[in-house]
């Protein structure tokens, strides 16, 4: 520090030469956040919000975390990445979904291959085709101060997240083939407290709902060996119909007789809608993550 006072504005070294600039430099120091955001949590939901419902299954629970400890925002597959059947490298996580009869189980899904992920500020205004409003977004914030829109109380940049990837389903007598379906989940994360809440609970209440499509001998074989099933992965991407209301404006549907979406077949099961017990939360990602160099743990071993 230099204290020119009275010398109208030149300044001496302690030899009384005038101090002058040499040299100059610049740097610039900014901090990045993350563009995705995570999920954690679970619930349940009773029949009929499943389909097919006629199978004796009379409620679905499910929950675990994606997004974490990173969670890249992408909305197709990149197949430059090494091993990119299975998954994107930066999109960690575990994600089940049972379904329930009396006396047991009727199948059961596990997920920790992830394709794309994608989030979303949304209001609570839905206009036609159940498609919402944009959410209030200030900075980083979806909805600040409002605990009805959601997040909130977790403070996070969405209210909505959407991922896909391969998974496996178990049928309800128990087989399992590894990485035998593809699936969509779609979560929102709203008024605290929602769903049936002991407390009393407020509107809207969260939502979730998963559809998968169980692959035939011929897709598994494209999935494998094949050209990946690129065209069906991309076509259930995260970011197609993100700002889209589930289970009340486009019912739950599967099955030989169910409704095309996406413009790929129907699914072989439709579960959920509005939560009834339970609680998801959506928070910020924890940080970035560079698909061709991936830290934190990694993609689990097929093998296993």
């Amino acid at each position: 520090m230099v204290d020119d006072a009275g010398t109208n504005g030149c300044a001496y070294d302690i030899n009384g030469t005038n101090i002058t600039v040499r040299s100059t430099c610049e740097a610039t120091l900014s901090c990045e956040v993350p563009a995705a955001c995570r999920t954690t949590g679970g619930g349940r939901q009773d029949s009929p919000l499943s389909c097919p419902n006629d199978d004796g299954t009379r409620y679905v629970t499910h929950g675990g975390q994606v997004g974490a400890p990173v969670g890249e925002r992408t909305c197709v597959i990149d197949t430059t990445l090494p091993n990119w059947r299975l998954g994107n490298p930066c999109i960690h996580g575990r994600w089940t979904h049972v379904r329930h009869a009396k006396g047991g189980l009727k199948g059961n899904f596990h997920a920790r291959f992830f394709d794309t992920l994608d989030c979303a500020c949304l209001d609570t205004n839905v206009g036609p085709n159940g498609v919402y409003g944009p959410g209030t977004r200030i900075g980083e914030l979806c909805n600040p101060g409002d605990r009805i829109s959601g997040p909130e109380p977790r403070k996070a940049p969405a209210n909505k997240i959407v991922f896909t990837g391969v998974g496996d389903w178990a049928d309800p007598n128990g087989r399992r083939a590894g990485r035998a379906c593809l699936f969509r989940v779609d979560l929102e994360d709203r008024s605290e407290p929602g769903g049936s809440h002991p407390g009393g609970a407020k509107d809207p209440a969260d939502r979730y709902r998963i559809r998968i499509w169980v692959l035939t001998a011929s897709e598994l074989a494209a999935l494998e060996s094949g050209d990946g099933l690129l065209s069906f992965r991309n076509a259930i991407s995260a970011c197609i119909g993100i700002n889209v209301r589930d289970g009340v404006d486009i019912p739950n549907s599967c099955g030989p007789n169910g409704v095309r979406v996406f413009g790929v077949r129907p699914p072989d099961i439709d579960d959920g809608g509005e939560l009834e017990r339970g609680n998801h939360q959506i928070h910020p990602s924890i940080k970035n993550c560079d698909p061709a160099n991936p830290t934190g743990p990694g993609l689990p071993n097929p093998k296993n």
